[in-house]
């Protein structure tokens, strides 16, 4: 009955101060720090809760059941099981804190490239080529006198494209029909620039027209070909 009380009693103050020691550990792993002095803390706090224990046990052992025979070799055991206990806890504890430490910046590194992603395709959305504007806007200055429909046609036509561009202003992805609607635009307002030096056609498959493609994913490609193609003409 002693020795069951004895186990019960070293196995209560242990968790007891296991939970304790848990907020040690969370509080001085709350920075970063190096892997040595990690390990230093790791041992420090082991042995510092080691000796906690066993002065625990040596009031309960002595005070409690009035024992004191055989009292330095009850210590000893107290000793090294608390010391092998809490060292354990505290590797176990460590290891889990790197391993989830290790898994948040993952984490942190996808969203941080995910950030990056869309960062970059609302820099494209909003890059609308300022040449392609002021050239428009130099095309429709010239069409006033000469042919005013034509004029008409291209304020339509770029008034539609900006308007594109503010209608999908919150969105990452819109589907192919869109981009195409959006492309189609830009090449009527180079058409009527360039008028028969630029000739143009879009293929495409009809089965493709729904999927979901980065907004504004073409307008490079597209300003390029017209830009490029019209070099040697």
């Amino acid at each position: 009955w002693d020795n069951m009380m004895v186990f019960i009693s070293m196995s209560v103050i242990i968790l007891l101060l296991l939970v304790l020691i848990r907020y040690v550990f969370r509080y001085l792993f709350n920075k970063p720090r190096t892997l040595l002095a990690t390990i230093i803390i790791v041992l420090t706090v082991s042995f510092t809760f080691g000796l906690l224990y066993t002065f625990s046990q040596y009031i309960f052992f002595l005070y409690v059941y009035s024992i004191s025979d055989d009292l330095i070799s009850f210590l000893k055991l107290a000793f090294t099981t608390g010391q092998w206990t809490f060292l354990f806890f505290g590797l176990v504890y460590l290891g889990i804190n790197y391993w989830l430490n290790l898994e948040e910046e993952k984490e942190r590194s996808k969203s941080a490239i995910i950030l990056a992603q869309k960062a970059q395709l609302k820099m494209l959305r909003y890059q609308l080529n300022p040449h392609f504007l002021f050239n428009s806007l130099n095309s429709i200055q010239a069409l006033v006198h000469e042919n005013p429909d034509q004029a008409d046609n291209m304020v339509t036509e770029l008034s539609e494209f900006l308007r594109y561009t503010l209608q999908y202003n919150d969105r990452i992805n819109i589907t192919v029909r869109e981009e195409i609607d959006i492309t189609e635009k830009y090449l009527l307002i180079e058409k009527i620039r360039f008028e028969e030096r630029l000739d143009y056609s879009i293929r495409y498959d009809n089965a493709l027209l729904n999927v979901q493609i980065p907004c504004f994913i073409t307008q490079p490609l597209v300003e390029n070909a017209v830009k490029f193609g019209l070099q040697n003409n």
